[in-house]
């Protein structure tokens, strides 16, 4: 049986949600005992990359579906945020260090376990079906 909603299951809810926004995850990079850590992106970020998502899917362009996995990679990994590492890489655009570090392949990988944890691929499944 369903119990109602209280004002301290809502708050409880709240609390969660906001200690959610700390979270981290590791992702082994492929072929390599090395972990990269990506922390959670706002709700804000997240919706933002859905939509490029979209944008690409409706045009039936994979290479905005993929700009848009090396923006969120990109933003959700400080380590790639650094600037002595955009200038050592000589990139035009600081999100560039995601495809001159890592293949097609690996991005995609780590773009899908990504997705997986931040519940774009729900998301996104949802606005591809809509």
């Amino acid at each position: 049986m369903s119990k109602a909603m209280t004002l301290d299951t809502l708050l409880n809810r709240a609390a969660a949600k906001e200690r959610a926004k700390d979270d981290k995850l590791e992702i082994q990079l492929p072929g390599s005992e090395n972990v990269l850590i990506f922390h959670r992106l706002s709700d804000a970020k997240i919706l933002e990359i859905v939509d490029q998502i979209a944008s690409g899917a409706k045009d039936a362009m994979l290479t905005g579906a993929m700009e848009a996995t090396d923006h969120m990679i990109y933003a959700s990994c400080e380590l790639l945020q650094n600037p002595e590492l955009h200038a050592q890489l000589g990139v035009a655009e600081p999100w560039d260090v995601v495809p001159k570090i890592f293949t097609l392949a690996e991005r995609n990988e780590i773009g899908g376990k990504l997705f997986a944890w931040l519940g774009v691929d729900a998301i996104a499944g949802d606005v591809k079906n809509a």
